[in-house]
């Protein structure tokens, strides 16, 4: 039982790699499709379960993410964990299960 609950954990992190993976090569002339669509599960998952996204994944998305795309490397993983503290104080506005 413990090696499901570990595998369900990292269900985020494994999704937002999966976005990252099969969106890098969608492209509309010359420009990535690429942002918009590994955002999605992001914010996701630091709006319902934050807990299952730490700092650590966020900064591997983001180097990743910077090396498949060429941009500088760090770049991302410093917006993205910095999405992480402005979610902790807008997570109770967006969540609906505030009762």
């Amino acid at each position: 039982m413990k090696p499901l609950f570990f595998l369900l954990r990292t269900l985020p992190f494994w999704s937002v790699i999966f976005f990252i993976i099969s969106g890098s090569n969608l492209r509309i002339g010359e420009y990535p499709v690429l942002p918009t669509l590994f955002l999605i599960p992001i914010y996701y998952w630091l709006v319902f379960r934050p807990d299952w996204l730490p700092l650590w994944s966020l900064f591997i998305i983001g180097i990743l993410y910077d090396a498949l795309m060429g941009t500088n490397m760090g770049v991302s993983s410093l917006l993205l964990m910095l999405s992480r503290l402005v979610s902790y104080y807008v997570r109770p506005l967006l969540n609906p299960q505030h009762f």
